[in-house]
């Protein structure tokens, strides 16, 4: 993760074999796990061991990588950005979306996800109240899909990871195109199950998510099913 290439053509063509294909290709990448520890303090000399069990085994951690980012994050968005317009009533309209969204402290984990990971996405969306929201997306969680030779976007794969009341893992994979939207789950480590839903509120998508639960529950074949579209962008952000 978190970008391929492919054509059009391959996209528009795309089965739910092959997205299966690049959810399982691709989500076990542990660069950014790395790298995220690198930022904690856990570094690779922790875990050096000497053959001599007698021989001195200093270990420093001198957290360059944690310095580095929190400097450069706070140089870069310390002050808010500032916006402004001719037109007062838009200017308003989208001080409330930024207030709505904690504008100003997602513009700062972003840049600093993209210190440490040298990526990160951005997803728009509307929420159960018809409000336009926004969240930071880790590259970890995300796959985008850019027509070869271009930049922009043309698909988007989310991994969201959780567990249920029994601690059992939960896997929901979103697979977002301009028009469709394939989603799967997986319980605790089993098959990859799909389910059909319009998108027309976050309460049909739940509504999603529980009937792929049911499915999993009797043991329905692997599938996936198709959901049209309603809201979906994403940005990617890296430093300079």
């Amino acid at each position: 993760m978190p970008v391929l290439y492919m054509e059009r053509s391959s996209l528009e063509g795309l089965t739910e074999a092959d997205i299966k294909k690049i959810i399982n290709e691709n989500e076990d990448s542990t660069k950014y796990q790395h790298l995220e520890g690198y930022y904690r303090g856990d570094h690779d000399i922790l875990r050096v061991v000497k053959r001599d069990s007698t021989a001195p085994n200093n270990k420093i951690v001198n957290n360059m990588a944690k310095y580095i980012t929190d400097t450069a994050v706070g140089y870069f968005i310390g002050k808010p950005v500032i916006y402004s317009s001719q037109d007062d009533a838009f200017l308003a309209a989208l001080q409330d979306i930024f207030d709505y969204n904690d504008e100003q402290d997602e513009n700062t984990e972003v840049a600093k996800t993209c210190s440490i990971d040298g990526d990160c996405f951005e997803m728009l969306y509307m929420d159960e109240d018809a409000q336009v929201r926004f969240v930071k997306v880790a590259p970890g969680n995300c796959i985008m899909i850019y027509e070869t030779g271009y930049t922009t976007p043309m698909a988007a794969l989310r991994f969201i990871y959780s567990r249920d009341k029994d601690d059992h893992p939960i896997k929901k994979v979103e697979f977002w195109t301009a028009t469709d939207c394939w989603y799967f789950v997986s319980f605790n480590g089993g098959p990859t199950i799909g389910a059909m839903c319009r998108l027309l509120s976050t309460s049909t998508t739940r509504s999603a998510w529980a009937t792929s639960r049911e499915l999993s529950a009797s043991s329905t074949p692997t599938t996936g099913r198709r959901a049209t579209q309603q809201t979906f962008s994403s940005t990617t952000m890296k430093p300079s």
